[in-house]
């Protein structure tokens, strides 16, 4: 598996287009194979299926009506979700300006745009900005909001239970903010408690 996974990188990298569509778990996607997430559905053939394919058990399981995606990077779960569930309202949060441009353009092909609302800001346990340290090109997935250093940007950071009116019960939450996720916990108590 490994040296088939190796020979297919080498051989995309002679191609002069580097982005591509793909169709994953029902949903179109433009990838950008040096991207580790984009590169994993290229050539691995999928990124964290177990994972998903419980969390989709779960939801449609106890019925939920709205879906949460924080950290949404280009949108593998908000797509997944609204094919396969046509009456769920669906949030994106993303504040990465790549990833942000990137859930955009899957959103477009998708022809969900009006289904998806997105955020480009963080979400965190309180209102106001932080500092957000973009990863490179090679794992965009991992930026990150960070207390301190160099080479950070500033993006604006809301709780959830401020910036979210009436979302539709039960809902599911997805969450993958690198290392930040308490504090979206703490930004959405009065949430979770419902």
């Amino acid at each position: 598996m490994r040296i088939k996974t190796s020979i297919k990188r080498r051989l995309h990298g002679l191609k002069k287009v580097k982005w591509e569509v793909r169709n994953y778990d029902g949903a179109n996607f433009i990838l950008n194979p040096i991207n580790y997430v984009d590169r994993r559905i290229c050539f691995d053939g999928g990124y964290e299926k177990k994972q998903r394919d419980i969390f989709l058990s779960l939801v449609k399981e106890t019925g939920c009506r709205s879906f949460i995606d924080v950290g949404a990077n280009f949108g593998l779960y908000s797509c997944i979700v609204a094919h396969k569930f046509d009456d769920m309202d669906i949030c994106a949060f993303e504040c990465d300006r790549r990833n942000y441009a990137h859930l955009l353009g899957n959103l477009r092909i998708n022809e969900i745009l009006d289904r998806v609302s997105t955020h480009f800001v963080a979400a965190g346990s309180f209102n106001g900005h932080v500092k957000f340290a973009e990863a490179g090109p090679k794992n965009t997935g991992s930026s990150r909001v960070v207390q301190n250093g160099e080479g950070f940007v500033t993006v604006e950071q809301v709780r959830l239970d401020d910036y979210l009116n009436e979302i539709r019960l039960p809902c599911a939450v997805k969450i993958d903010v690198e290392g930040g996720e308490v504090g979206v916990l703490e930004g959405m108590d009065k949430l979770l408690k419902n």
